[in-house]
């Protein structure tokens, strides 16, 4: 019974020696598997802007009827893939669908599960793309959102490729079925232009009312108060999440480290793609850089999301 008993302890103390390290492997081939699908998301729209005289995909595509940017929406993916909400079933539409930047792209990644690129704590489905869904057809969940401020750029106008953010888990960790979107949007609408300008507003035609000026980040879902994003930020236990550069280069970046809950100061708005964060890791606020610096009150675009950055 002794020898029993000294067995039972050791194995007791083993595991707890293990499970600690087990955990952590875990945490890191979760860390190893999403920043591979980044990377390799990273390099297919490389590749992709190859063929392309060096310009980035469509983060907004103009609708059939109207003429209107379509900015903020959740297109079909794939463009042609089934099922199409109704108001998404027409020709037009569907080379809409198709001219985004997440289908127009599939030629190059070749398989959907990339685009699946964190882990998913909720997702997010339309009710008239599942009513219409055919029997056994799965739709594929996307989390890697490309940043919508690159639209209609050159290469060429990106300052820092190592830096400049070419895509990343957009909504935190809520996945869209059947759908892609980009995030931040610029803020226009309209037939007019719409292109992310340094030192002014993107568009004559804002979507979004003062203050977004030139560009907003947005969450799919509200906690209970309302007041903040409903799902977290935070991909790994160590309050990070992926992110891949316009070079292609993919690493983890912290999430809600540079806190400043009452907006005083900006210094972190170039280390951290949102200004602040609950206890939980959901998005409450975002960094605001206008015509002379963070904070200026003019024409904000989220800072760390920037063409322009160098650092």
């Amino acid at each position: 019974l002794i020898e029993l008993l000294v067995v039972i302890a050791i194995i007791a103390i083993l595991a707890a020696i293990l499970f600690p390290v087990f955990a952590k492997a875990k945490e890191a081939a979760k860390v190893t598997s999403y920043l591979s699908n980044h990377k390799q998301m990273g390099l297919s729209i490389n590749i992709y802007m190859a063929d392309t005289d060096d310009m980035f995909p469509l983060t907004a595509v103009y609708r059939p009827a109207g003429g209107n940017l379509g900015t903020g929406l959740i297109y079909p993916f794939p463009g042609n893939g089934l099922p199409l909400d109704p108001t998404w079933g027409t020709p037009a539409r569907i080379n809409m669908a198709n001219s985004f930047w997440a289908s127009s792209t599939y030629p190059y990644v070749k398989s959907q599960a990339i685009y699946n690129g964190a882990v998913e704590g909720s997702v997010y489905d339309v009710a008239s793309d599942a009513a219409g869904r055919p029997a056994g057809y799965v739709a594929p969940h996307t989390t890697i959102q490309m940043n919508g401020l690159l639209l209609g750029l050159n290469s060429s106008s990106v300052a820092s490729p190592s830096v400049a953010i070419l895509a990343w888990p957009g909504t935190g960790s809520v996945g869209l079925v059947g759908r892609a979107s980009v995030n931040p949007s610029l803020n226009c609408s309209g037939t007019v232009p719409c292109q992310f300008n340094p030192s002014a507003a993107p568009s004559t035609v804002p979507s979004y009312p003062a203050p977004y000026g030139g560009g907003i980040l947005f969450c799919l879902t509200l906690n209970s108060a309302g007041s903040a994003c409903g799902e977290s930020y935070w991909m790994f236990g160590s309050h990070r999440l992926p992110m891949v550069r316009t070079d292609s280069s993919a690493k983890s970046a912290p999430v809600g480290t540079a806190v400043d809950p009452a907006f005083v100061s900006f210094a972190g708005c170039n280390s951290d793609p949102v200004a602040e964060v609950t206890s939980t890791g959901q998005s409450e606020g975002w960094w605001d850089c206008g015509v002379n610096g963070p904070g200026d009150g003019s024409y904000g675009y989220p800072c760390y999301f920037r063409p322009d950055r160098v650092k």
